[in-house]
């Protein structure tokens, strides 16, 4: 008999050509079918939508394959039939096209050893097209696929080495082992890249845990050779374990890996405040990092393959660069900006089973996460941790001697959102704690809400956190002494400083403040603001006056509801305003120079000093106050 039959072996290079059956030249790999009831034992398969089947789903990791037949025969006995045995490992469920497509369109299921003979009498001999291949079970190593052709008393052969095995990635996609790691559970695998699911929920990391005036983003990897504080970790376990396990069939000493997400490298993604527009910490592009260090250990902001600790996306690495020999490694996730939508974000990883050889990246694995910023911010106000405006407008301060009008002082309230909006996902009560010293009291109706009842002075922190999904916010709030006397007892002081304050000098310093930067409660135009009202009130009625009124002011202030960081801010500034105002009297030597004259030496002074970082502004991404060069204020 002559002739030739194969599977298609331009397709996979994998086969032989009838001659012996000598060993295929290479091993193909592919993945475990470990999507839930995609294929059922004796489902039929629309022939007309074989396509369909053998596309990539929705994250690109189908794992259904076609094998074509081809072949020829020629010389023999006209009658001859033309036998043809498929066999195969049960790690398959096999299909074939049915016996007459014109009649029964469809793919049926067959079983191993199934034979197939051609008709003598016709012109062109019916051998199933092709057969698809769906891998349910993993292998310990290569297996065979074979075809034996039988004809006129000879037989012939061929063969496709396969290994069939994923690499597993998982990741707590069920959200309910906190900041521990994945307990690689079924409800887990389900989830891990379902469609219309949030995936696992990862705080963006934005607080400042370990209190050091440095976001959690920028700080443990020595982001700044100046300063020592971002050498050090964030205290706590912050990121989100990952675990990557490699199937048995595949050796980890020659095998490679690479990721696919959306990076945000920590060094050149990261703009520091020294050339921030903004002048704080800020990221450029990604939303996602990979670590192979947690988030409370020293970490190397460089990629892997320069001698850090941070995995780049797209890159190939060796597996023993990760975990040395073993077949499972844990690598941590940080979220470092927020998602666009719930399940947005993708992490995949590849696997290239015998590095240099032939194989490539053949087998894959994606979880599904949604990375969520949590704000600490009051129940209605536009701005970060600013005062409540439910409270009756009478309390807010705006009438000297008045040190506090309404019914009751007015307590902070602050309350967790998040971005996107997963409130409907939450489980539970957050957990609220802070530091002794505060007492905090739950809101009865809002279960993410709390009010501040009380704090002594110093620097506390007030955390929210959701145990069961090990995520949250902590933030760190400082509590000034701004004494007992309010605006009534320092106007009776002073109250020649005390209409200057209230009505000019506040006007021409809310004015110089809004053209400075636009104003706002907490930026740039309030530091201003704050620093020229003071400065006036130094130079025309002295330094004593100028302090006994504004820190009565903050005092009304905290009494009417304003978060306490605020007066913080505002005294810092005060003082640079009243030096800058002595350092006026000074140059004028006494003399009765008017006002007006030393106004625009006052203003240039105090430019200088903002853009020099002397004063003080409110970082309203990761919470906390910075110095207006954008540098920490360490504590």
């Amino acid at each position: 008999m002559g002739g030739t039959w194969s599977f298609e072996e331009s397709t996979y290079g994998s086969t032989t050509d009838g001659d012996g059956d000598p060993p295929p030249e290479q091993t193909w790999w592919v993945r475990l079918n470990d999507d839930f009831d995609r294929m059922k034992a004796g489902d039929p398969i629309a022939r007309d939508n074989q396509d369909a089947l053998l596309e990539n789903d929705e994250l690109g990791d189908g794992q259904l394959f076609y094998l074509p037949v081809t072949h020829t025969s020629s010389g023999g006995d006209a009658n001859d039939f033309a036998t043809f045995t498929l066999d195969f490992p049960s790690n398959f469920k096999v299909y074939r096209p049915a016996d007459n497509p014109e009649v029964d369109p469809v793919w049926a299921q067959i079983t191993s050893g199934a034979t197939f003979t051609t008709d003598p009498q016709s012109g062109d001999p019916y051998v199933p097209s092709g057969f698809i291949f769906d891998p349910v079970e993993a292998t310990q190593g290569p297996v065979d696929i074979q075809m034996t052709m039988s004809r006129g008393g000879s037989t012939v052969k061929d063969t496709v080495r396969v290994v069939v095995g994923n690499v597993d990635l998982d990741v707590d996609s069920d959200n309910n082992d906190g900041p521990g790691a994945p307990t690689g559970s079924a409800t887990e695998d389900y989830l891990e890249d379902r469609l219309n699911e949030p995936g696992k929920l990862v705080a963006v990391n934005n607080g400042d845990t370990d209190g050091d005036g440095i976001p959690d983003f920028a700080d443990g990897y020595d982001l700044s050779s100046a300063d020592a504080d971002d050498d050090a970790s964030t205290g706590a376990p912050n990121f989100t374990p990952l675990t990557i396990k490699l199937p048995q069939a595949i050796d980890p000493a020659p095998a490679k890996i690479h990721f696919t997400y959306d990076a945000s490298h920590p060094l050149s993604r990261l703009i520091p405040p020294t050339v921030s527009p903004d002048r704080r910490h800020a990221v450029s592009g990604g939303r996602l990092r990979l670590w192979t260090k947690p988030g409370n250990e020293a970490r190397d902001g460089h990629s892997l393959e320069s001698g850090g600790d941070f995995i780049k996306s797209g890159v190939e690495y060796r597996w023993d660069a990760l975990t040395m020999s073993a077949p499972t490694t844990t690598l941590w996730l940080e979220a470092v900006a927020p998602s666009a939508t719930v399940g947005d974000q993708f992490i995949q990883v590849w696997v290239d089973p015998d590095g240099d050889g032939p194989a490539s990246f053949a087998t894959t694995d994606v979880v599904r996460v949604t990375a969520v910023r949590f704000d600490m911010v009051t129940s209605s106000a536009p701005y970060v941790l600013m005062p409540s405006l439910e409270k009756p407008v009478s309390n807010l301060l705006g009438w000297w001697g008045d040190d506090h009008v309404g019914p009751a002082p007015v307590k902070p309230v602050l309350r967790l959102r998040t971005t996107p909006d997963i409130d409907s996902l939450l489980p539970s009560v957050p957990l609220w704690e802070s530091s002794p010293g505060m007492q905090l009291i739950p809101d009865p109706g809002n279960r993410a809400k709390i009010t501040i009842a009380s704090a002594a002075v110093g620097r506390r922190f007030v955390k929210g956190s959701y145990g069961e999904l090990g995520v949250g916010k902590t933030v760190w709030i400082d509590f000034p002494d701004v004494g007992e006397a309010g605006t009534g007892a320092a106007a009776a002081a002073y109250p020649g400083a005390a209409v200057d304050a209230r009505f000019a000098f506040r006007e021409k310093a809310s004015a110089f403040g809004a053209s400075f930067a636009g104003g706002g409660a907490t930026g740039e135009g309030n530091a201003m603001q704050h620093a020229y009202w003071n400065a006036l009130i130094t130079y025309v009625h002295g330094p004593a006056a100028s302090r006994a009124l504004t820190t009565a002011y903050e005092h009304d202030s905290r009494v009417g509801g304003h978060v306490p960081f605020d007066s913080v801010m505002d005294l810092h500034n005060n003082e640079i305003g009243i030096q800058v105002g002595l350092a006026a009297r000074a140059a004028v030597g006494g003399a009765p120079v008017p006002l007006a004259n030393v106004e625009p030496g006052m203003q240039q002074a105090l430019i200088e000093r903002f853009h020099a970082g002397n004063m003080y502004v409110v970082d309203d991404y990761s919470l906390m106050i910075v110095r207006s060069d954008g540098t920490p204020v360490h504590k």
